[in-house]
């Protein structure tokens, strides 16, 4: 999944979170989206992805209360959403734990609740079929993008912790669709994240199953040029999901060594993303030669 949408929290900011948002459930909605803006954006500039992984699931307790009591807050749930998404494809491995699968469930959840109160004409229509589910995106407005944003990551993330279910694999054009609105909206939203979306569902299953990894590598490469080289998961995600399935090991390599190469806090606001993105980079670059023997 694209770096740029993985949102974080560590335990001081938990507790300032847990205390500030503890009142009334009109405050709630009245702060709770300047206060969490706060709280993402300190995260962001953490260099310490254990402390992070730590804190994590005792702030998703926390936040599932205040969603829990303000269902009708678009912001605490797209929160929810980013952050399930976000624990889950940021430190899992493995996809197919049922821990793994429940977040994505509550993730898509989450996404679609938020959708919907900012965009009535969205409810139930995830759950319809293409054809009737077409007509909404064009509704969608540039300020609903950043929801637009978490509700595709939200989804994606759901698919790929429940590849076993063939059904899915139809929602798959439901998703391109809101891609290509996304993208259509805003090219350059949080430094190219729309082309790290569609690149990473041209990507999303293998070429056999319908990828289009030449579609993926041409989003790989625009995303690169709008965030200048300084979101580096971009490049361990096209090292990944593109370089390793093409079998091209020059590719691969390079992406990586340059992640490497590049300090994690070339972009502050990048600095705890850029941080996992070279660990990451140092084990797929150490694995390298026996993964292309």
């Amino acid at each position: 999944m694209p770096n740029s949408l993985k949102k974080y929290c560590t335990i001081g900011l938990l507790l300032a979170l847990s205390i500030g948002l503890s009142g009334c459930s009109r405050m709630v909605k009245k702060k709770a989206g300047n206060m969490l803006s706060g709280f993402v954006d300190s995260v962001m500039k953490q260099d310490d992805p254990d402390l992070v992984r730590e804190a994590m699931p005792s702030y998703l307790l926390i936040l599932d209360g205040l969603i829990d009591s303000n269902s009708d807050n678009p912001q605490l749930l797209a929160a929810g959403a980013q952050l399930y998404s976000a624990f889950g494809s940021g430190f899992f491995e493995d996809m197919n734990t049922p821990r793994a699968k429940a977040m994505g469930q509550k993730a898509k959840k989450y996404a679609f609740a938020a959708m919907a109160l900012v965009n009535p004409s969205f409810k139930e229509n995830g759950k319809k079929s293409f054809a009737g589910f077409e007509p909404i995106a064009a509704t969608i407005t540039k300020e609903q993008q950043s929801y637009l944003g978490t509700l595709i990551m939200a989804w994606a993330f759901y698919i790929e912790t429940h590849m076993e279910d063939s059904d899915n694999y139809a929602d798959l054009p439901k998703l391109d669709l809101l891609a290509h609105r996304f993208l259509e909206l805003d090219e350059t939203y949080g430094g190219g994240m729309p082309h790290q979306v569609m690149a990473l569902l041209y990507s999303l299953v293998p070429e056999s199953l319908g990828g289009q990894p030449e579609k993926a590598k041409m989003h790989f490469e625009k995303a690169i040029a709008i965030s200048k080289g300084h979101d580096l998961g971009v490049y361990v995600s096209y090292a990944k999901r593109y370089a390793r399935p093409k079998f091209d090991q020059e590719m691969h390599d390079k992406l990586l060594k340059y992640v490497l190469d590049t300090p994690a806090d070339i972009e502050p606001s990048l600095t705890l993303m850029n941080t996992m993105a070279k660990a990451d980079a140092k084990k797929l670059l150490d694995e390298s030669a026996e993964y292309f023997e």
